[in-house]
Order: C-alpha cells, then structure tokens, then sequence
C-alpha cells in the first residue's frame, strides 16, 4: 500500500495533467461553446494556460508527422513507461526486503511485542524506525522521479492521440454546424475572438489546426494494406503523404576537417564517425553532394580518395526492426573538389551518414593521411509517386496498387470492411463514389486480377465499362471475367445500362456477356498470399494466456487457437498457380499424431509459399515434438521452425527475405530434419551451420526421423535435435530482439526437383509451453556433439570425441559477455597416443549470438606436433588464416580472451607468463554481446586423415566483464556460510546518527529464487541471484553439509545458475547465497531456498 501522500499527489496529478479539451473540442464548431466554457468555468487560468501551452508546443513539433512516425513515437513512450514502472515495481521489492530485514534482526533481539517495552529495548527500537523511516524515504523518492516521468509521458500519449492523429489520418477537417442544433455562428465565433483576446497562444495554433483540416492536407484514407506482398503503390498527390518533406529541403549536413600527418603514422583525430538516423518520411529522390578543399593529390600507388561520405538507408518498419537495404557512396578523387550522386529512395526510412578521412595507401601497404575540410549535405531533389508498400501503409482515394512480384500478392482492408486481395501482374485504382462508398478498378489485369470477400454494401468493383456491385461475399474479377465464389453480383454495363446477375458457381465473359458455370470448389479459402486468415491481429496482437497449448484436429479444424496456413498457391519451375492450386492434406491417424501430405512448390523464402502449422505465443517458451519425413522421389525437403513477427522485417535482418518481397516477417533457423539435394540422405544440421557449408559433416537419420525444440529465453533462441528424447544437441542459437506476442511453429518445404509426388510429414506428440519472460529454466551451457559427447552438468565441462568418425563437441555459455571482458579457461586434455595422420584441435572462442563471427585461441595437434592458435573466424569455419605459435607440450594449460575498445587479443599461458598469439585482422573490432564457446574437433568429414578420440576438460576460472569484479579483487576466500540468524544480523550495518549525512546504499542481496520450486526427482533447478556490493557464493545444504556450487568461478552480481536436485521424493533440497565482503572476509548477508520434489 503506498503512502497517502503519494495516492494524493497520483489523484491531483491526474487531474493537473489530463488533456486539457481545447484543441480536441474545439476542432468541432459544434463544440466550441462546451470548451469555452469548460476551460474558464472548471480550470484555474494558470493551469489551463501552462497546460495549453505544453500541447501547442508538442503540435507544433510533429507537425507533418505521418501516422507510422506518431506510432513509433507512442511505442518508444510506452517503452519507457514500462521500464519506469519496473523501476517502481523495483524500488518497492527492495523497500520489502530492507524492512523485512530490519524486522528480523528486531525479532531476533527480542524487541517485538510485550518485550518492546523493555528499556533495553529503547535504542533497537529507535535504530529500526530511523532505518524504516529512511528506506521508505528512498522509495518515495526514486517513486516520485519515476511517477513524474511517467506522467510526462502518458500526458504526451495523450495529446499525440488528442491533436496530432486526426491530422495524420486526415480526420479532421471541419464539420458543418448541426442544423437542428440551437447554435448561432456569429455568437460562437465572438466567443473565438474572446477565446483568442484570453489565450493568444492558445487562439492562434486553433486557426492554425482548423486551416490546415479544412484544407485537408492529407486525404482521408480509405483503407490500408495488411500484408504488401511486394506491391508498389503509386500516390495520386506525393505531397500529402510526404510527411512535411519538400523538394530542395536538407535531410542532413555535415561539416569538418581531417588533419595531415606524417608517412605511416597514424592520426588518432581522423577516426571515421557516424551520424543520424535522419529521418526520410516518404519515397523521393535524393541528392548527396560533399565539397572539399583543398583536393587531394595522387599520392600513393594502390588509393587515393579524399573525404567521403557513405549513407545506410533502413526501412521504418511497423514493428521497428532496423535491417540496411541500400547504400551509397561519394568520396572526392584526387584533383576534385565535389562529388555528387543522386539515390531513389522507394519507402520511407531512416538514412546514417558515415565520413572517412582523406587517405593515400600504397601497394606494399603504406599510408598517408591528407588534410582536407569537407561539408556533406543530403537533399531531396524529388517526391515520388511511386513506393514501395510497407505493412499498415495507408490507401486514400485515386491512389493506385500495383503487384510487380512474380508470384506475389498483397492484402488490402478498406475503410468499409470490404477485403480484397491484389494478384502480381495487376494494378488496381481505388477512388471514393458519389454516394459514399469505395471502387476498385481493375486497370491491368494479370494472373488474376483481384478477389474480394466480405464487401460494403456500397462498394464497388471495376473494369473497363463494367461496373459490379457486390451483392456475394467472395467473387474473383480478372480482365477476361467475373467469377463468383459465394453470393451474388449485379454487372452492370456504364453505357448501354445493362444489367447481369452472376450467382455463386458462376461467371461471365466481360466480352460477349455470357454466364456459364464455374467450379467454385478450385478456388482456395480466402487468405492472405501467405495462406493467413485476414481476420488475425496482425499488428497489435493481444497476449496469449500463459500455460501448456494442446494441439488437436477433428472434423477438419484445429483446437487449442492452432492455426495452420496453407498459401492460396505453389511455386514451381513453370509458374505459380492458382486455381486448383493442390491444398495440403491433413489427418490424424491416431490421438496425439498428425500427418500432412505436402504438395511441391511449398517454399518460404523467396515466394512464402510453404505451409505452416502456428500459434500465437506470448514471452517465454519451449515448442516441441518429434518429425518424420516421407519422401521417396528424391526431392529437397525440410521441416523448420519458423518465427512469424508482423512488421519486423526479421527475414530481411537475418538475410532470408529480400527487401520487397514476400517473407519479409518470417525468420526459419536452420532446420530440425532436411535433405538438401536430390536423392541425398536425411540430415540433422550441425551447430549453427547457417549456410550449409560444412553439410558432409551433418549426421545423417537412416529414417528422416528426429524429435527436435525451439526455445525462447528473453530475446535468446536456440534449436535443439535429439534422437532418443533424453540427449539433445543444440544446432542453433541467436540473439534476436523480437517483440514479446508473436507466432511460431513449423514450416514444411517441398522443392520440385525430379517428381511431383507430394511429401508426407509426420508430427507427433507436440509440447507447446509458454510462461511469462524470465521465469523459464535457463541452462548454464548449451552443448552439442557429433560421435562425442558433452557433459556441462558438472566443473569441469568434459568435451569428449569416441574417434569412430569425424566429430565435434561444442558448448556454449547461456550468460552473454558484454562490454569489454577478461576470460581465463584452463583446461586439460589427459593423455593420448598419437598416430601418424590424425589431428586434435581443441579451443575456447569468443563468439557472436549467431555464432557466424568470433575470436578463438586454443592448441592443435597434428603430426609435427602440439601448437598454440588463434584466428578470427568469419561464417562456419571461415576466416582469416591461423596464425600459430612455435611447438609445444602443453596438455594441460590456460587460455585467455580479452576485449578492450571492442578489440579481442588472444593469449595463451606460456611458462609463467601470458603469450599474446597474433593472428590476422588481430586488431578489427567485434562488437556487441558475445557468448564465450567451448569446443573439440578432430577433422572434417571429408578430411583423408584418420580420426582421432580425446577428451579435454575445461574449468572456468575467470569471466570478468564491466559488471563483474576481477578474480584478483577477491581475495579472501569463503569460508562456510554461517547460520542464517548470524548472517543476517552481521549484513545490517550500524546506523548512522539521525544528525549525520546520508549513507551510500548498503550492499546486500535484492533477490534469490529457484524456478520451478516444485520439480521431479532427478531434475534440475535455476537459481537466480541479485545482489549490491561484495561477492556472491553458492552452496548446496545437505543437514550439516555445505558444498560450494560453481567452484574456480567468479559469480557475477546478478545471474542464474542450473543446478541438480539430489533429493529423494517427498524431501526438499536446500540452496544457500552468501555475499562475501573481500576484504574482510566476511559474510554481508545470506540467504536460502528450498526446493520441494515431488
């Protein structure tokens, strides 16, 4: 419960900062009395005028502001409400525990109750109202600061909703006076001038708004596209949509000077730098021009370029993905003082700006810096009216759709309701009738024209002289005909007056007006051209409960909210189709077992045309089951998983999707079960083999059967394959910020190649799990082997290979490294006869998410003996070469890691000192988090040396990041925890005098559970830490005993760890959390858990 003061001031703040109804009212002549009256009769002056003020200051800032601008904004406003209120929801735990804390060491002194009275009693007692009284002064405080931030921001929601959105959406434009309504202009326009004489501010910016709606700057749309497919649209006036943009207006410039220096030196000043976004709100054609002076001379023999200016240009995309399409380049050549290059931008985006210094390189690798000034601009030279289609982009009346996309398709939601769909090859004309209503005029007619379902009834379809009036709820118009699904259409000819009548399972040439039969059966259910139904919540999709999600599949539909997409056509070598378009097959041959028969041409990338089973999942979660594929022609064929985020781009940011076509929002980790060429074997991939490349080393499954998980742990994701249900390998890891409601599932692709035989997929036992983000097991490692095994349960992780074939061993830390860190990794690799041909490798890398970029060090064995190696690796066992260092004899050693300034040196201990092992591109930068990755490796598949088995294990003995202590800052070492009754009383600190100045916080432990508490015996727990100040340490309790978790290990100060339960069913184990003080050596605070087994 909060304090009153604080319900009071929530109350009055309330109030002091809702939307004052000016601008939204006043909009409204009929309204304008109200607000006048409101304002001067309900609201102190003061405050309506500051309040007033606050939204006219807001207007005019977004002014052209375009509906996809006002949502990102409101997005980045909820965002940041949502943290704050995290920082409350913080504050007031951490209020919790001090306050508990407190009381437990009161009742542990004996001052509570009837005792309380005792006079020895009296100073306890006055140390814990001081101490109470000063942490919920620190509350209130850090509640206070938040509470204002938050308020500033709904207040900013508020008015973005209230005054700019209509403008955006052209909603606003003034209404003619209600005629029934007792109202007198002349009388309401005196109380404007009034209202003006009052409120200059205030007056202005109304006649300001009332212009700029009378003149309906922006149309008033008339639809929007759920789903562009590829389309283009084509504006009937640029200007309303340009979002403020204006022919010759900069985007951006720049100015500066790069210094001279001296030959192969370096100049520190003249590091290339970045700036933006800017903002380019609407499709144009633009102009970037840099001058400099004074122009370079030809220096050196290999470059010569003087400043230049390189731009990145993103999308803005609806669920705010950022993904760089295209790109451009001015640099000024030797002797020239500008340099200019016109882009076509075809879609709104966000353009950055890179500047590199003037710079001479020579053949044999020397350099030379040159002194220049430069000054960049960036202009709009054209608005265009053609663009690209982005998802949510809105339709007003005489603009056009055109589908250039092979094979593609896009879905329109017009303002009446009506649906339609846009087949690629035509192009459509949308234009508002004088009755009200909307028509969509086929003007170029492809492969297929346009469907419509659930059409208004004043809308209308158009081709030529032909006029249909939408009497049916699903009818087909194409150049040559109108073919009706379900319903009725009324076909009328604009210049003779005549009037068909087409029912369902008809059609009628448009040539000779002849109705005939039409088999409606072969035309698909109506969907998007991705086979989703029109009707799902594309872009702001509702949570989905929490819980396990039963799959099941009756009398040919799906329960549990499953939903399986079928595309409406098929790819293959002659074409697409579309009527008679094969659909996918489904059965289920026994309970908790389903069987799709999947057609060929059913392909995601490129034409988004697979089938997919999906469902809509919120936070965390775990989706499983076991696959078996059928196919005895010899066709490619996969089952993925597949990630489908509307709006997000994410197939275009992980390089599946091309930018302006189809499968822009799917992203398909690499596959659970594939075969990857004609009359190949079935395959499980290996770790994070992307791009295939390594595929002779992919193990094969004699009967194209595994059971395999896709698992999301906040914005980790990793794939995972077993082939007994009890021992997985993890193939596939990233780290994608994706938003938290999306869908995911299975793709089933089938590529024609040699037959057109369908394929048979086979799911069974499907285990969908879902729960709020965090609260999920999160493994410590995450391992995978091919003919070895990885065991990371247990210090030291055991990477081992049997050597009965070409083998891998990997695993890799679920904790990301982030900023600058220090890792030390001893290991040891027992001992081994070598025979003549074989080669051991074994290493620990610094990795990024995807595992396709990182910097490793380790030792290689191979016949001219043991040698220490570093590289940094590009792609699947890409990358620059090794570089190595000189013999050795080391099985047993350490290994080191380090980034500083987003550089990773690599080290190895050599004798009594760390050996820095160079290797090419040793100095490039690696940014963002990475993950730190254990492995063993004894040669290729396709490798003619014998291979080898070996077993190495490796212990962490340091992982030190910008949050972490380092190792040598812990210098006492732990002893046993303490009984929990001494700790807690040692970890309160003596409080200061009331008279003495504030205290920094003290350290302590904010937080420390176990997921699940419940679990079977044998399983396993996560414990989560949070803690301030000193240096956590984990123990197991058993009775009396206490075994240190996590040995040789820096524990960070916040964090997880998996552990085993070793507990008998019907008993509990125990975990404790102690916080060391390093420099004394003793215990700040502790805590326990328990876990109970069922």
């Amino acid at each position: 419960m909060l304090p009153n003061e604080w319900n009071a001031l929530d109350a009055f703040a309330k109030w002091a900062w809702k939307p004052v109804p000016v601008l939204g009212q006043i909009a409204d002549l009929k309204n304008i009395h109200a607000s006048y009256e409101l304002i001067m009769r309900e609201l102190a002056v003061e405050a309506a005028r500051e309040r007033a003020a606050a939204s006219l200051r807001l207007f005019e800032a977004t002014k052209g502001w375009t509906p996809a601008q006002i949502e990102q904004r409101g997005r980045a406003l909820l965002d940041d409400t949502q943290r704050l209120k995290g920082e409350i929801d913080e504050a007031g735990l951490k209020m919790k525990h001090e306050i508990d804390a407190l009381h437990v060491k009161l009742k542990e002194q004996k001052c509570l109750g009837i005792e309380a009275e005792a006079d020895r009693c009296r100073g306890p007692r006055m140390n814990y109202d001081y101490r109470r009284a000063e942490v919920q002064d620190r509350y209130q405080a850090a509640f206070k600061s938040a509470m204002s931030r938050i308020l500033k921001n709904e207040t900013e929601l508020s008015d973005l909703s209230a005054y700019r959105v209509p403008v955006a959406y052209g909603d606003c434009q003034v209404r003619p006076v209600d005629k029934e309504a007792d109202l007198d202009v002349e009388s309401l326009q005196r109380k404007i001038d009034s209202l003006e004489r009052q409120y200059r501010e205030l007056g202005e910016s109304y006649l300001k708004w009332t212009t700029a709606c009378s003149e309906r700057a922006i149309g008033r749309p008339i639809g929007q596209i759920l789903d562009p497919g590829g389309a283009v649209i084509i504006r009937a006036d640029p200007a309303a949509f340009s979002g403020g943009l204006k022919v010759s207006q900069a985007i951006a410039t720049e100015s500066g000077a790069w210094k001279e220096g001296q030959l192969n030196h370096p100049v520190p000043e003249n590091k290339e730098y970045t700036i933006g976004p800017f903002d380019i709100p609407a499709p144009c054609k633009i102009k970037a021009q840099i001058t400099g002076e004074p122009p370079i001379e030809y220096a050196m023999t290999a470059t010569n370029w003087g400043a230049g200016m390189h731009g990145q240009i993103e999308p803005v995309l609806v669920g705010g993905g950022r993904a760089s399409v295209d790109s451009f380049n001015v640099a000024l050549y030797p002797g020239k003082a500008e340099a200019v290059q016109e882009i076509t931008v075809k879609y709104p985006a966000k353009l950055l700006l890179k500047f590199t210094p003037a710079l001479s390189t020579g053949q044999a690798g020397g350099y030379w810096y040159q002194g220049q000034s430069y000054t960049g601009v960036v202009e709009v030279v054209e608005l265009l009216e053609a663009g690209m289609a982005l998802p949510r982009a809105l339709i007003s009346s005489d603009d056009r759709i055109r589908i250039d996309g092979m094979g593609s398709s896009a879905t329109v939601q017009l303002s009446d309701g009506t649906t339609m769909l846009i087949y690629w090859g035509s192009e459509v004309a949308f234009s508002e009738t004088v009755d009200g209503g909307i028509r969509a005029t086929l003007e170029r007619g492809g492969n297929g024209g346009m469907r419509i379902t659930n059409p208004a009834l004043n809308f209308e379809a158009a081709y030529e002289r032909k006029v249909i009036k939408a009497k049916g709820t699903d009818f087909f118009v194409d150049v040559s005909d109108v073919k009706v699904v379900e319903g009725e259409v009324e076909i009328i000819d604009e210049e003779s007056g005549e009037t068909v009548v087409v029912q369902a399972g008809q059609k009628m040439d448009f040539w000779g007006s002849k109705v005939t039969e039409f088999d409606a059966t072969t035309a698909a259910p109506f969907t998007t051209g991705n086979g989703l139904p029109t009707t799902i919540d594309f872009f702001e999709p509702a949570e989905e409960p929490y819980g396990v999600k039963h799959l099941s599949f009756s009398d040919g539909t799906f329960s549990g909210d499953w939903l399986l997409a079928d595309p409406p056509t098929r790819h293959s070598s002659r074409g697409f189709t579309l009527s008679n378009t094969p659909r996918v097959g489904v059965e289920t041959p026994e309970t908790g077992v389903l069987r799709l028969t999947v057609p060929v041409g059913s392909v995601v990338p490129g034409y988004d045309r697979a089938p997919r089973l999906l469902h809509k999942v919120t936070g965390d979660f775990d989706l499983e089951a076991e696959l078996h594929i059928e196919e005895a022609n010899g066709n490619p064929v996969s089952a993925d998983f597949i990630v489908y985020a509307p709006g997000t781009g994410i197939g275009l940011q992980k390089g599946q999707a091309e930018w302006g076509k189809p499968a822009l929002d799917y992203w398909l980790p690499p596959p659970c079960v594939v075969r990857l060429s004609a009359d190949g074997p079935f395959l499980l991939p290996l770790f994070n083999d992307h791009h295939r490349g390594s595929r002779y080393d992919w193990p094969e499954v004699t009967d194209g059967q595994a059971r395999s998980r896709l698992s999301r742990r906040g914005d980790t994701w990793s794939v995972a394959w077993s082939l007994d249900g009890q021992t997985w390998n993890t193939h596939a890891l990233d780290s994608i910020a994706l938003p938290q409601t999306l869908w995911v599932g299975w793709a089933f692709q089938h590529t024609q190649q040699r037959s057109a035989q369908p394929a048979v997929f086979t799911v069974r036992d499907v285990r969908l799990e879902t729960a709020p983000t965090g609260t999920m097991i999160v493994p410590a490692w995450r391992v995978f082997s091919v003919n070895g095994s990885a065991q990371a349960q247990e210090t030291p992780v055991r990477l081992a290979l049997d050597g009965g074939g070409p083998g891998v061993a990997r695993a890799i830390s679920s904790a990301p490294l982030s900023g600058d860190f220090d890792v030390i990794v001893r290991f040891d690799a027992g001992q081994w006869r070598h025979e003549s041909g074989e080669m051991r490798r074994w290493s620990i890398a610094a990795v990024t998410p995807d595992q396709q970029e990182a910097v490793a060090v380790g030792c290689i064995i191979r016949d001219d003996g043991q040698r220490y190696w570093a590289q940094r690796q590009q792609g699947w066992e890409g990358g620059s070469s090794l570089g190595q260092s000189s013999p050795v004899e080391h099985l047993q050693g350490k290994l080191r890691l380090v980034r500083e300034d987003g550089v990773v040196p690599a080290y190895y201990w050599n004798a009594d000192d760390w050996q820095r092992q160079s290797f090419s591109w040793d100095t490039k930068e690696i940014e963002g988090p990475l993950f730190l990755r254990l492995e063993a490796f004894n040669g290729r598949a396709n490798a003619t040396h014998p291979w080898g088995a070996m077993s190495v294990d490796f212990t962490v003995e340091q992982i030190v990041t910008d949050e972490a202590p380092t190792a040598q800052e812990v210098e006492a070492e732990p002893q046993p925890i303490a009984p929990v009754e001494e700790a807690i009383e040692e970890a309160i600190p003596v409080m200061p005098e009331p008279q003495q100045a504030e205290q920094s916080e003290p350290p302590g432990i904010m937080g420390f559970t176990a997921t699940p508490q419940e679990v079977e015996a044998g399983q396993q727990v996560t414990l989560h830490w949070q803690t301030r100040g000193g240096q956590p340490y984990l123990y197991r309790i058993d009775g009396n005993v206490q075994t240190q978790l996590a040995t040789g290990e820096t524990l960070p100060l916040s964090g997880s760890r998996v552990v085993a339960v070793d507990a008998s069913p019907g008993d509990s184990a125990a975990f404790a959390l102690g916080l060391l003080d390093p420099q004394t050596g003793q215990w700040l605070s502790t805590a326990t858990v328990e876990v109970k087994v069922k």
